[in-house]
């Protein structure tokens, strides 16, 4: 596969991501990765629109399926839950072994060390977070950018973008936010 020039700081991000972690259980846990990575000085994803489980980007959910296609991308059933009455079933992504000769080849042309050193840490520092704190954080995030909202209008403004995140849990999140904002901040 051969990716332009014009395109290869948003692989470049997409691969960071999925070669964080061996594997990565769902796409809105991808999603949200990608958005917080991209705003961590890469500013190469253009089209995030805020949509019921946070920012999203088509551009991202379109290249995951042309990627699963040219074997670059492993898409593998999951389960959790199995045999009771709560059994869920997912999707786990991973580079195949040429998905992680391509990644290499990306991140060298993308020429730029120290911001793929700095998105790793960042990586790293959010790997203990579950799926839906990292909506939080993401829509935290997406509502504050652009803007010098007081922490009060962040949670509001959140609140009413994702209403089945009460307040004092968006509150809570405000300084998980802090310290993702302090690591991107840092990384450019």
């Amino acid at each position: 596969m051969e990716i332009e020039r014009s395109d290869l700081n948003r692989f470049a991000v997409l691969f960071l991501v999925l070669s964080s972690e061996s594997s990565i259980a769902d796409r809105t846990k991808i999603q949200k990765l990608v958005y917080i990575v991209n705003e961590c000085g890469w500013d190469a994803i253009k089209d995030y629109t805020f949509i019921g489980r946070g920012p999203f980007s088509e551009w991202l959910d379109s290249q995951l399926d042309a990627l699963k296609d040219a074997g670059i991308v492993d898409e593998t059933e999951e389960s959790a839950l199995i045999g009771t009455e709560n059994e869920v079933g997912f999707y786990c992504y991973s580079l195949t072994t040429q998905g992680k000769s391509l990644a290499k080849r990306v991140f060298d042309s993308v020429n730029e060390p120290k911001l793929v050193d700095n998105t790793l840490k960042l990586l790293s520092f959010l790997a203990k977070y579950t799926e839906e704190e990292l909506e939080i954080v993401s829509a935290i995030l997406y509502v504050s950018r652009d803007k010098n909202l007081d922490p009060d209008d962040i949670v509001r403004t959140t609140h009413s973008f994702r209403p089945q995140f009460p307040e004092k849990t968006v509150y809570k999140y405000l300084d998980a936010f802090k310290r993702v904002r302090d690591r991107i901040t840092s990384s450019q």
